[in-house]
């Protein structure tokens, strides 16, 4: 049912203007408790696959944007895991990229573990 919705979600989106929203140590919790939808890429910039994702990323960001521009709805951010690594620490993450979808404040149980 969710990857249902996440499909229906992002073949509905448009484009608009400045890519992911960088999430830090100050705004995360805020980030996550203020928002129903929260999509994050946790990157690092030496990973090439990190820097083919960052611009499809962004540019996703920009269409979410346009398409759902009320507040508290969906936010589509991004972790630099080399400059923010009590958050990479946090969420468990040590394989780049990962992407995580949270709902309500709640990461989805869903993990993809097949090829980039």
């Amino acid at each position: 049912m969710y990857l249902f919705k996440l499909n229906l979600f992002l073949s509905f989106v448009c484009y608009v203007w400045s890519g992911a929203i960088q999430i830090t140590s100050s705004n995360i919790d805020s980030i996550l408790s203020s928002n129903e939808l929260v999509f994050i890429n946790f990157y690092a910039n030496w990973c090439r696959f990190s820097q083919m994702l960052n611009p499809i990323y962004d540019q996703f960001a920009d269409k979410v944007a346009k398409q759902y521009p009320q507040q508290g709805l969906v936010v589509i951010g991004k972790v630099d895991c080399d400059s923010q690594s009590s958050i990479s620490t946090k969420y468990h993450v040590n394989k780049y990229p990962t992407l995580k979808f949270y709902r309500h404040g709640i990461m989805t149980k869903r993990e993809y573990r097949g090829a980039r």
